[in-house]
């Protein structure tokens, strides 16, 4: 037997259907923020990544040489490949919001929370440089998992790349990018290897100590101020305060309020240029369950034309751990479903007609492929996770109505043929079913 290839899965009925509610409630949500969705090739030219991507993730690529002679990649995130459909398409309004939920690969070591293959929701706004797009785009990221049920149980960590880099000087560092690779492992390296890290980039013991203090906590967004304050911060020419206040005003009026500061959160180096985001279920055994930011200089380097813009990608393997460990991942699949079963074949032809009326309404049927004894098709109808079973015999084909059984209570209707449909519907939309 061949089995599957390590860091790849595969999803039975069971595991689709639960995933597909992620699917239908990002969908849902982005909708009503005014998001559109796209799709690009699974397969791009790795010079794309080339341009955008750090070296780490150029490593993780599934890229080859094909038969045209050119170097390609199975694609490992989205956001060249959305850039580049923009930077195409000049004719197109702004601001722009798109979003896509797509399949993405990188080769690296599976472990929890991170496989080879995964789907990713990514969002973005195109076109617009502004404190109200910055917090739309969070208030999306958080108004997706609060439907997904995981209100309360995330933040929303929240810094500013430029704010990062006067901070990073105000402490000493003439080369503040040379620090923020060793800021974004700070939760993740020895204390001892950090301070070397820091004191290597021109930080004296003093100025490390008073950073640490910084990095180590996580305070609400809106105290951003007088945290930094009392931790020696000068605001002198630092507008980005400014900005994350707001933003944190405008997140308020949203509902939002999972967002705090956290200086630790820098991400993406090669094209990151202001704010920077991501969530954490509250227990802090997963991952990030999200992350995004402010990436105006992205689009100029691929095209040659500036167009700014902010985003951000969720993966469905982080997402699916915490809504497991919040025990909201396996729920009662709540689709009404009702199965066929007759006493003869002959009267199927009899009724179909009337089966494909009511799927035609959107309500699952399941005819039976073969005929068994009416005990073993009801049987079946409880396995196959139906809600309801409708009995067709001679007795209803005279009296033109069919028996409708459900299979929870085990009451039992007689609804004639000419309303069968209108009684699903009813009961579909009834808060039980």
């Amino acid at each position: 037997m061949i089995e599957k290839l390590k860091g790849f899965r595969e999803f039975y009925p069971e595991d689709i259907r639960e995933r597909n509610k992620i699917f239908r409630s990002a969908e849902r949500i982005s909708r009503v923020f005014g998001y559109e969705e796209i799709s690009f090739p699974s397969l791009e030219p790795l010079d794309l990544f080339r341009i955008k991507s750090g070296e780490e993730i150029m490593r993780q690529t599934y890229s080859f040489t094909d038969k045209g002679g050119r170097e390609v990649t199975l694609i490992p995130e989205a956001t060249p490949s959305v850039s580049r459909m923009l930077a195409e398409r000049k004719d197109i309004p702004r601001p722009v919001r798109w979003y896509s939920f797509q399949k993405f690969w990188r080769y690296e070591e599976p472990q929890s929370g991170r496989l080879r293959e995964f789907y990713q929701y990514n969002a973005d706004l195109f076109g617009s440089y502004s404190t109200v797009s910055d917090a739309e785009i969070i208030a999306l990221a958080g108004s997706i998992l609060n439907d997904l049920g995981l209100k309360g149980l995330y933040s929303i960590r929240v810094n500013h790349r430029g704010m990062m880099e006067k901070l990073l000087r105000q402490f000493g560092a003439e080369h503040p990018e040379k620090l923020l690779p060793v800021i974004d492992r700070y939760h993740k390296m020895e204390r001892d290897d950090i301070e070397m890290e820091m004191e290597k980039a021109g930080l004296d013991s003093s100025r490390v100590r008073a950073l640490e203090g910084i990095l180590e906590k996580q305070v609400p967004l809106n105290g951003i101020r007088q945290f930094l304050s009392e931790n020696g911060v000068e605001f002198t020419s630092i507008d980005e305060i400014s900005w994350l206040e707001h933003v944190a005003e405008l997140l308020s009026s949203y509902g939002i309020n999972e967002a705090v500061f956290d200086a630790s959160v820098v991400r993406g180096f090669n094209y990151y240029t202001g704010i920077v985001f991501e969530a954490f279920d509250i227990k802090g055994d997963n991952r990030a369950i999200l992350g995004g930011g402010r990436y105006d200089n992205l689009t100029s380097v691929i095209s040659g034309t500036e167009i700014p813009a902010v985003g951000f990608g969720m993966g469905d393997v982080v997402l699916e751990l915490v809504m497991r460990s919040a025990g909201i991942w396996r729920e009662e699949n709540n689709d009404l479903r009702v199965s066929l079963c007759l006493t003869s074949v002959e009267f199927l032809k009899e009724v179909l007609p009337l089966m494909t009326e009511i799927r035609n309404s959107g309500i699952s049927v399941l005819i039976p492929p073969e005929i068994k004894n009416l005990s073993s098709q009801m049987a079946d109808a409880a396995k196959n996770r139906s809600r309801f079973a409708i009995i067709i015999g001679k007795k209803e084909i005279d009296g033109g109505e069919a028996t409708v059984r459900d299979m929870i209570s085990g009451e039992q209707y007689h609804v004639p043929f000419s309303t069968l449909k209108g009684w699903f519907l009813k009961k579909r939309s009834e808060s039980d079913i």
